[in-house]
């Protein structure tokens, strides 16, 4: 990892499946697309949250990328230790930007992922999904909304109300909620 850089859990969680990723493949380097799918492979993944909320087909998402994947140059035989590719330090280093830029004391899983879509081999996995750079930016600042990332699990808050919350509004918008419900004195 990047000396002097502070990751979230759920961040060095990612770069950890991206290092066995590159290590699997026989990759003498992390490339962006093993942290891209690092982060796809996680448990209750953000990015599969982001891609869906982008409206993106998570089959070529995933099709794109495994096809990225296996044009990274191999090496026989593997290296025993992988190091982090020129491109995945630069995303990690937009990434550092970003972390500035929201007030945040670590590197989080969104802002490893706004470093990335800056790439161009992840700008092609994201058009095989149908999916923009800027679409993914503005989806996961809208779910980021004002929150701080100041803990090593900062990232189980992010996005709780949207994942075991009910939205009563749009509920009673599409029809499937009596909107009169909750109003008595209104109603007699």
């Amino acid at each position: 990892m990047e000396h002097g850089l502070d990751f979230t859990e759920k961040a060095v969680d990612a770069l950890t499946r991206a290092n066995k990723k590159a290590i699997e493949f026989d990759n003498a380097t992390i490339e962006p697309v093993h942290l891209l799918l690092g982060i796809w492979e996680q448990d209750d993944t953000y990015l599969k949250t982001v891609i869906e909320k982008c409206g993106a087909n998570q089959v070529e998402f995933e099709r794109a990328a495994t096809k990225v994947l296996i044009r990274v140059p191999t090496q026989n035989p593997p290296p025993d230790n992988v190091s982090l590719g020129s491109h995945t330090r630069s995303a990690i280093t937009r990434a550092k930007k970003y972390m500035v830029e929201f007030g945040d004391s670590l590197i989080a899983v969104d802002t490893l992922i706004l470093g990335l879509v800056t790439v161009d081999s992840v700008k092609n996995i994201l058009k095989s999904a149908n999916v923009k750079a800027n679409d993914v930016v503005d989806t996961i600042k809208k779910l980021r909304g004002d929150r701080k990332v100041d803990s090593k699990s900062a990232e189980d808050q992010f996005d709780a109300l949207n994942k075991y919350g009910v939205d009563m509004i749009k509920l009673v918008e599409s029809g499937k909620l009596d909107p009169v419900i909750g109003r008595d004195e209104e109603i007699r």
